[in-house]
């Protein structure tokens, strides 16, 4: 009776939450190459300057910067960031995505931490309108002019060195996303930290079970139960 009860109780788990699988790679990088473009609030969208040029890293170079191999920023003020823009032509639609980096490196005291950050901006037009999205690398956050919008998807915080961490979110499939790479300080000492091996996928679903499968799992239940009648 147990026994066909967990079958059961498997069989709903399985249709109500379908497990997630890595699938297609949106962004990756490794940071063997490639510098940041000494840019703190560059604008995407609108009739400003300077404009965004997508999948490029961006900040200021006393904060942040790409060499051996990884990605360095440290901060001597609040928030401190080196952020990219990713164009909504990059991703596979809208649905569950996952961003997985390493944290290489944190030194930092109490008062600081790690911080990633994902976001997303909408509404921006290309060169036609006041309406655009500001990558502020000061802040960590993708703020906007116009009437353009943004929202912050999710945050992580990290005060230790860590391999294979991640960040999900779900994507509306139309927006541009903004990612953020960056260290927060309330008081000296100022933190430092190094990140590496990003990247980003779109999360695949195990697809449900069948029909015939859920019916093959509930006709062994039944025939084990007249089996001990």
């Amino acid at each position: 009776m147990k026994k066909r009860k967990k079958l059961i109780i498997m069989a709903m788990a399985m249709l109500a939450n379908p497990l997630p699988l890595m699938g297609d790679v949106v962004f990756e990088d490794n940071f063997t190459s490639g510098s940041i473009t000494n840019q703190v609030n560059p604008y995407h969208g609108g009739w400003f300057s300077p404009q965004i040029a997508v999948n490029t890293w961006y900040g200021g170079h006393t904060y942040a910067s790409i060499g051996s191999g990884a990605l360095h920023v440290m901060s001597d003020s609040g928030v401190r960031s080196a952020g990219i823009f990713l164009p909504p032509s990059l991703f596979f639609g809208n649905g569950a995505y996952s961003l997985e980096f390493d944290v290489t490196a944190y030194s930092g005291d109490v008062n600081d931490s790690a911080i990633v950050s994902v976001w997303q901006g909408s509404n921006y037009d290309l060169f036609s309108s006041p309406n655009a999205v500001v990558l502020n690398t000061l802040s960590a956050s993708l703020t906007t002019m116009g009437s353009a919008s943004s929202a912050e998807l999710i945050r992580g915080t990290y005060q230790n060195p860590g391999a294979n961490l991640t960040l999900d979110f779900n994507y509306d499939g139309s927006s541009g996303i903004a990612l953020f790479f960056g260290a927060t300080t309330g008081a000296y000492p100022f933190p430092s930290v190094t990140f590496d091996n990003v990247s980003l996928r779109k999360l695949a679903a195990v697809p449900e079970p069948s029909t015939v499968t859920l019916i093959a799992l509930f006709s062994c239940v039944f025939v084990g139960k007249r089996r001990r009648a």
